[in-house]
């Protein structure tokens, strides 16, 4: 019964052929000067993700990225965008509506930031939630 209990507060995240998500990042690691750093109100950011499986791409609103879909494990989704300063992975988590951004060194698997943040709206038009 507790087991049930618990799922129901958590939905789980399954892509269907398009999906959209807001998120708004509230933390990071900054590996560079080797801190975490939890962003107040007027510092975070409300980020829009659009998901087209056709294309295998996530665009990102924000900054007019489109991150390739690299595939799945049990627990999230993963996609990756390269840029001529680094190379950027998103991971969407399927169990709780959370992600994280990372921002790596160019040609280096070495991780620069990471952001966190909440998924809080979901449009279920394009959403598809499991339960």
């Amino acid at each position: 019964m507790k087991l049930l209990y618990f799922l129901t507060l958590f939905p789980t995240l399954v892509f269907g052929q398009n999906i959209k998500l807001i998120c708004e990042e509230n933390s990071l690691i900054d590996y560079v000067d080797d801190k975490f750093i939890k962003l107040d109100v007027s510092n975070q950011i409300e980020l829009q993700y659009t998901f087209n499986k056709e294309l295998s791409f996530l665009n990102e609103a924000h900054h007019n990225l489109n991150y390739k879909y690299m595939g799945e494990d049990k627990v999230s989704y993963h996609f990756r965008i390269e840029t001529d300063f680094s190379f950027n992975t998103l991971i969407l988590y399927k169990n709780i509506y959370r992600y994280e951004r990372n921002i790596f060194y160019p040609r280096s698997t070495s991780v620069k930031k990471t952001f966190f943040g909440s998924c809080y709206k979901l449009d279920n038009l394009l959403a598809i939630n499991t339960i």
